[in-house]
């Protein structure tokens, strides 16, 4: 859902397994559906871009001085327990009634996210003034 040049996705399956695709509809931005076979999912998208402070070094991310911090708020489904996503989805869930998007830096199986590092603290203290400017603008 957070690929923003990604409109469709199909797996082709192994053996007996049938195609599984999955089709975004972004043509009503800022709200998305997520369409797979009869199942249609549909979000809220709100974003925001953040300055870097210049106290944050983190080597996987040099030269980057800003980045988008987005949250999916799911219209007609579950949140997924609020999986958080780095771009694609992490097993790691914030409990929020949201799902979260944001540029973390992973653990090598892309699995979570790296906890105790300044970039994904900064990235994480964002979220609550992302979720109250989107309250006021919806």
């Amino acid at each position: 859902m957070f690929l923003k040049k990604l409109l469709s996705l199909i797996v082709k399956g192994l053996e007996n397994r049938r195609d599984f695709k999955v089709t975004k509809d972004i043509s009503n931005a800022p709200f998305v559906s997520l369409k797979q076979g009869n199942e249609q999912k549909s979000y809220w998208i709100y974003s925001g871009i953040y300055n870097k402070p210049e106290s944050i070094e983190e080597d996987k991310r040099k030269g980057v001085n800003s980045s988008e911090v987005t949250i999916a708020f799911p219209l007609n489904c579950s949140p997924d327990n609020g999986r958080i996503y780095a771009y694609l989805p992490t097993d790691t869930c914030s409990g929020l009634p949201f799902l979260v998007n944001a540029d973390l830096v992973l653990v090598a199986n892309r699995s979570t996210f790296k906890t105790g590092i300044p970039w994904n603290t900064w990235l994480r203290d964002q979220v609550s003034g992302l979720f109250c400017n989107a309250f006021n603008r919806w």
